[in-house]
């Protein structure tokens, strides 16, 4: 679904950032950069999110004054990059994805 939404999307992702929950389990971190083909940045907090929210809302109040500003509130606890060994498979996989999905295997053109 994560490749799906980049596909659809059709904006130039080389790069996936994760925070959450979701991301102290490494399988599923695994999963979503062999899936996508792009490495995933993992937040060194679980409420990276809200951080970020945090962030813009002290751009708005006028207590930031650039969003480059936000680098000293990001960390990163470790990078995972897909794992080439599984590309044949997450392809033949992605593709079935769509096909029982009724979409078609490949993004539309963009609309740009």
């Amino acid at each position: 679904m994560v490749r799906q939404l980049i596909e659809l999307s059709g904006a130039p992702v080389t790069r996936i950032v994760a925070t959450g929950g979701g991301t102290r389990l490494r399988p599923w971190m695994q999963a979503i950069a062999d899936a996508t083909g792009r490495p995933v940045e993992v937040s060194g907090v679980a409420e990276g999110a809200a951080l970020g929210a945090a962030f813009l809302s002290r751009m708005a109040a006028g207590l930031e004054t650039s969003i480059a500003d936000v680098a000293r509130w990001v960390s990163t606890e470790c990078i995972v990059d897909p794992d080439r060994v599984w590309a044949a498979a997450v392809e033949d996989r992605y593709r079935r994805f769509l096909e029982l999905g009724g979409r078609p295997s490949r993004p539309p053109a963009s609309r740009i």
